[in-house]
């Protein structure tokens, strides 16, 4: 029963730490891109005529609306289940 035990707890340890170094290199991924893409933002245009700040705004907040909750829901499912489990 031990032996049990401890393969299990073994595995979901690694497991942890696999999804763990996963979330750290994506952190890391999202930050080296916002770096770059803010050193080099040029703004949105088309032709000659160059977008209201309120129009790019509303277009940022379309985009985090569509995707800022697959992060979240990805979180929740964890919790939920109390494992990760990838099939």
């Amino acid at each position: 029963m031990l032996e049990i035990y401890f393969t299990t707890y073994t595995s979901c340890n690694y497991i942890l730490s696999l999804i763990i170094h996963e979330i750290v290199f994506y952190i890391c991924l999202l930050q080296l891109t916002i770096i770059y893409s803010s050193l080099f933002y040029q703004d949105v245009t088309l032709d000659d005529y160059k977008y209201p700040s309120c129009a790019l705004a509303l277009g940022w907040l379309v985009v985090i609306i569509c995707l800022g909750w697959l992060p979240y829901i990805f979180f929740v499912e964890i919790c939920r289940r109390g494992k990760y489990v990838y099939t």
